[in-house]
């Protein structure tokens, strides 16, 4: 219970104008301080106080108000009056709104809004120019109005742990971690908190003076706003008129701020109708060079400006200079995360333009059969022409109704893969190596007389999830992407496809006098249904003994035989189908050189992607970080604190690791993660992070999914233990058909 305070307790604490009565279990602030009206400083922080006075106006002199940290849902206009208000700290109260009043408090230096509910600020803050600190730690913020470039004495902006917040303003932010353009240290140590303010503040100055370019659409999710880009068909977090604004500055401000993911350093397509001249021989921006330079690079440096490590686009950030987005030739010690972008950014210019209504858009349409799902994909998809392959899938599932909004896709690619893998087929066989049960091709698939046209098949899978940015059920060995790739194999790749052959090969690399252990030769036996054959790796093999001299060339052949010679025809028609969707030059590779690729990688043109990172562009993340999971989920019609979402967290918690992926499946459609984890999940129309929604329905109701826009909707559930039992019921029964999803 709150108390109320006695005359005697409000004795000032140091001077008659200073009363501090912070944690005191006040649930109201005391009369005899308001009629008093001498304060000049009031600490009421930590109380139990739900709702201000109308008569805090008699505090005429008050300079300073510490109200942080009680239950204050709303504030009385009168409180707009004390115009000789310095200091307002109203953190940690559930207040949802600031009047346009807020004007009056022309003197107020400080505000403190911290874990608020406040979504908006009113334009009105603007004539608070006297404001030097303004704290809006974790409130439900989804934008700043343009009126806050105005405060020119603003030096520091609190805007950490803002999830709703207009992602671009978290982009200037990260000007604090570019590193200098002059070394190699980690932050820059010429960037300050008021540096990053100046600069948020500029930057709503200049959009509060420009409309977004007409190629540009904003959008909004359940709680983010993003920008959709309709002359690259791409969309983002970050507001087109940043990348705008940076480019006004000068140089040597302009290269504090980070620019990646510029539109405008990407060539829209000549048959978009927002395509406009792509320059490629402009001016370097560097005013002592005189040499050229293109679009591409958003700080409009040349190349050798970019060597002298002026660029932090290019050379700090990992960008290759002046890179063409269709030949595609990064070297391996860029981050994965940049050449990610720069490859999927390329695809997605191969995308056709498309009309702006859904119905309107051109599809590669399929009706599957489940029952027959190999053979009623397989015919329609290979008599597809290559070109046509751009044009996005539309499935049907036969006598099931859905319409497809991406969510049957996304279920069709979860389910073929496994299909293809079948042994039935005979085009894949098991292998347990350190990497658990995974599949290599099968070098007997020849019993399946059309196999080469299935794996070309499954290579026009693969490559039309990669194209779509759809991920797939993996599966298939490191080796398998490997060769898609034209990587020459190593030993070491034999662990994961036969480890037994592995650790046999080690053996004869580790040991002395091999010749004096076993008796070897080139030539190995090999069991061709029931009939044994002998295959020679080298002319005359039979006749060659392996001793410590030659071993390191044997055991090199030997794998080279398992894992590529044996396979060759198989891999060449899965590299084929891969090419026919994602162009050649998009991916270039290393080509092997010497007589021996297997035990040491050749020269040539530098790879852009490795195997291990084609898988993760194709199959996510096979880990469910469940911290990720919970950090990256919205909440529609309560919060994330409320009886509901805690029940569904503790059910997700007890789970194994199958049916997390059931239900992340059920949800989205897929049961991989993207490479950049849960906070990169995308929708029907754009990012879309997993979402609970409140649903009104009865505890009858079993939770309902939307796998077009990642939304779980949970009714009204009596306790934990229904909501886990209809969970459950709902992940291992709905995850086949079309349940309203």
């Amino acid at each position: 219970m709150g108390q109320t305070c006695s005359e005697d307790c409000c004795a000032p604490s140091t001077r008659t104008s200073e009363v501090k009565l912070d944690d005191t279990g006040l649930d109201t602030i005391p009369p005899s301080i308001l009629t008093k009206g001498t304060a000049t400083h009031l600490s009421l922080s930590k109380n139990l106080i739900l709702v201000i006075p109308p008569s805090i106006s008699l505090l005429t002199n008050l300079r300073h108000l510490n109200l942080s940290n009680n239950h204050i849902t709303e504030l009385p206009e009168e409180i707009y009056s004390l115009v000789n208000l310095k200091v307002l700290n109203l953190n940690g109260n559930p207040i949802s709104e600031i009047t346009d009043s807020i004007q009056n408090l022309i003197n107020l230096t400080a505000l403190d809004l911290s874990k608020t509910n406040i979504t908006q600020l009113p334009a009105t803050i603007g004539s608070c120019t006297s404001l030097v600190r303004l704290r809006l730690r974790k409130t439900q913020l989804e934008d700043l109005p343009d009126s806050m470039g105005t405060l020119q004495n603003l030096r520091y902006l609190d805007l950490t742990e803002n999830k709703r917040l207009n992602k671009t303003f978290l982009r200037i932010c990260e000007m604090r971690k570019l590193r200098p353009v002059s070394s190699q240290g980690p932050i820059d140590p010429h960037i300050h908190e008021s540096d990053v303010t100046s600069a948020i503040l500029q930057f709503l100055s200049y959009r509060a003076s420009h409309s977004l370019a007409k190629r540009f659409q904003r959008r909004f999710d359940s709680q983010n706003t993003y920008f959709a880009d309709h002359g690259l068909q791409t969309t983002s977090w970050i507001d087109p008129r940043y990348f705008e604004f940076v480019r006004t500055l000068p140089l040597d401000s302009r290269m504090r701020f980070p620019l990646i993911d510029d539109p405008y350093s990407k060539p829209v397509p000549k048959t978009s109708k927002y395509y406009t001249p792509f320059e490629d021989d402009i001016q370097c921006s560097n005013p002592s060079c005189s040499h050229r330079t293109s679009m591409e690079c958003p700080y409009r440096l040349c190349r050798r400006c970019c060597n002298q490590n002026m660029c932090s686009y290019h050379s700090c950030q990992g960008r290759n200079h002046n890179t063409s987005f269709t030949s595609l030739s990064s070297v391996n010690s860029l981050s994965f995360s940049f050449r990610q972008h720069a490859l999927l950014s390329a695809i997605s210019r191969l995308h056709p333009l498309e009309a702006e209504r859904w119905s309107d858009r051109q599809r590669l349409s399929m009706t599957v059969d489940r029952a027959n799902l190999l053979e009623s994909s397989f015919t329609p998809f290979m008599l597809t022409q290559p070109e046509q392959l751009v044009f996005r899938l539309n499935i049907s599932f036969v006598d099931e109704e859905g319409l497809d909004y991406g969510g049957l896709t996304r279920e069709w690619f979860q389910l073929i893969i496994p299909e293809i893998l079948n042994p039935h087929y005979g085009l894949f066989k098991h292998v347990h190596g350190k990497s658990g049960y995974l599949y290599s091709v099968n070098p007997a698939s020849h019993v399946n007389p059309d196999h080469l046209q299935y794996f070309r098949f499954l290579g026009r899978v693969l490559g039309k999830a990669m194209f779509d940015g759809v991920h797939v059920s993996g599966g298939f060995t490191h080796v398998f992407y490997k060769q898609i790739l034209g990587f020459p194999i190593t030993v070491g790749d034999c662990e994961g496809v036969d480890d037994e052959l592995f650790r046999s090969l080690s053996f004869i690399q580790e040991t002395d006098d091999i010749e004096q252990v076993v008796d070897l030769t080139f030539s190995i036996e090999e069991d061709n249904f029931g009939e044994l054959r002998e295959v020679e790796l080298v002319e005359g093999g039979k006749d060659v003994v392996v001793t410590d001299a030659n071993k390191g060339e044997y055991i090199a052949l030997y794998a080279q035989h398992i894992l590529v010679s044996k396979v060759k025809e198989q891999m060449e028609a899965v590299t084929a189908g891969f090419f026919d969707v994602i162009p050649r030059t998009l991916l270039t590779h290393v080509q092997p050189k010497g007589i021996h690729p297997g035990l040491k990688q050749g020269k040539g043109r530098p790879v852009y992607v490795t195997g291990s990172e084609l898988e993760l562009l194709l199959c996510g993340l096979k880990e469910i970080n469940l911290t990720d999971w919970m950090n990256n989920t919205e909440y529609v019609g309560f919060t994330r604190s409320a009886k509901e979402p805690k029940w569904f967290w503790s059910i997700v918690k007890r789970m194994d690791s199958a049916n997390k992926a059931k239900l992340l499946q059920f949800t989205t459609g897929t049961s991989i993660v993207p490479p950049g984890g849960f906070a990169a999940l995308i929708g029907a129309d754009g990012p879309r992070r997993f979402t609970l929604f409140h649903s009104e329905r009865t505890a009858n109701y079993l939770p309902l999914a939307h796998t077009c826009f990642n939304q779980l909707d949970i009714p009204e559930y009596g306790s934990e233990e229904e909501m886990e039992q209809k969970l459950m019921f709902a992940i291992s029964e709905g995850l086949e058909g079309f349940y309203e999803r």
